[in-house]
């Protein structure tokens, strides 16, 4: 009997074994969340995180919500990494006059549905952003509730309570004030 069980058993911790490797892999120059093995939120990666993620992970498009000016100041540029990669890269930025951009949850959120069958890689400077459009993004798009959509954005990343609490009034307003 225990022979048994230890047949049924082995595969089990193995399998778990190689998923918790195949996380940690992934993360390790990178700190990425990975909303359901499609959406990859974080904040803006080093070019050998970016590289390293691009060279093992099957990832179909970058998405930098930071302003023109961050990435005119980035230390490399990610665009040139993308191309290197043959990877689609778009700059949507989030936030817009102060306000989260309803057009640019839009386009973000096209650029994700665009890309379905593949991962793609939606960041920003510091991952609040990232998380906060997931938020938005599960809210708009995938009916969740207010509180669901910002657990999982606190799970990704969103740790400014100053976003949260414009996350929050863009679920009600939907940028009417700011589009």
């Amino acid at each position: 009997m225990k022979s048994l069980l230890l047949i049924l058993v082995l595969p089990l911790i193995f399998a778990a074994c190689a998923t918790k490797k195949e996380i940690v892999e992934e993360t390790k120059t990178l700190k990425v969340y990975n909303y359901k093995k499609k959406v990859l939120i974080s904040g803006f990666p080093s070019k050998a995180g970016l590289e390293g993620l691009l060279k093992h992970q099957k990832v179909a498009a970058i998405v930098d919500i930071r302003s023109q000016e961050e990435l005119k100041s980035s230390p490399y540029n990610p665009r040139d990494i993308a191309k290197k990669y043959d990877v689609n890269f778009y700059n949507v930025p989030y936030i817009r006059n102060r306000n989260i951009s309803q057009k640019s949850v839009e386009k973000i959120s096209g650029i994700v549905n665009l890309h379905k069958d593949s991962k793609v890689l939606v960041y920003c400077a510091s991952g609040n952003r990232a998380s906060s459009w997931l938020a938005v993004y599960l809210h708009q798009y995938e009916e969740a509730s207010p509180e669901e959509a910002i657990e999982v954005a606190r799970e990704a990343g969103l740790t400014s309570s100053k976003l949260e609490k414009m996350t929050k009034i863009h679920f009600t307003t939907r940028g009417k004030y700011n589009k």
